[in-house]
């Protein structure tokens, strides 16, 4: 017969593992929110403006020196970012219709910098939470990536999940992740179709990468040259207020 002892870290392990859960079902939910939102959005969201002068944002202790022509807007609680791709430009006289466009073909990448603590290891969360909730066979995927369907009830409703598997070589220990709205195969895409890529930028800032399905082949290119943009714009300042 079980201790009490061993009955209390019994209940405590259990505990864990059941907020765990209602955490990640927590931010799949705010991320299926924001997919579905994201093309009824796209209309109102301001344009950036023609001058490619760097402007200083804040968010949170962290300061930001960003070009004007791809800041849409900073609150203090997020920073929205659009840009062409390729080439990561920002808004022109002469690419502005781009910056206007809601053809699912349009090049554009929209980005959004916020204030998220990683509450679980990424590669954890994949282990335990997203891959038990995977049906069905693997779909079609470019350029080395493995798509999944989810399972009904499980919390991450008809959304695609796009992953590379794990570089141990390297020594990465974060995979690549995407979720899409729809199969990468399924064209043309409707106005709502499009994938969020959400990657820990530092210990509390998260950043986000949102495109069309097209542009799923070119993932590596996307992924490597955002992250390093990004990066070149943290101005290395830390706000004292």
């Amino acid at each position: 017969m079980p201790s009490s002892r061993d009955s209390f870290w019994s209940f405590r392990i259990a505990l864990t593992v059941l907020v765990t859960a209602l955490v990640t079902v927590g931010i799949v939910f705010l991320t299926r929110f924001s997919l579905a939102l994201w093309s009824n959005t796209l209309a109102k969201t301001p344009l950036p403006v023609v001058s490619d002068d760097p402007e200083i944002v804040s968010l949170g202790q962290q300061q930001f020196a960003i070009p004007g022509n791809i800041l849409i807007n900073a609150t203090g609680d997020a920073i929205e970012l659009a840009m062409i791709w390729p080439g990561l430009g920002g808004r022109t006289d002469q690419n502005t219709e781009n910056f206007r466009n809601q053809d699912p073909a349009a090049p554009l990448l929209r980005l959004r910098l916020d204030r998220n603590q990683e509450t679980i290891n990424s590669e954890e969360r994949f282990e335990r939470i997203i891959m038990p909730a995977f049906s069905g066979e693997p779909l079609p995927a470019p350029d080395g990536l493995i798509a999944r369907h989810f399972r009904p009830g499980t919390g991450f409703g008809p959304d695609v999940l796009y992953y590379a598997p794990l570089d141990t070589q390297s020594g990465d220990t974060t995979r690549y992740l995407t979720f899409c709205a729809e199969p990468f195969d399924q064209m043309p895409q409707s106005d709502t179709s499009f994938c969020q890529r959400v990657i820990q930028l530092t210990t509390d800032i998260r950043l986000e990468i949102r495109f069309y399905p097209n542009l799923l082949n070119e993932w590596k290119q996307i992924d490597t040259e955002v992250i390093d943009l990004v990066r070149t714009y943290l101005s290395g300042t830390q706000n004292t207020d």
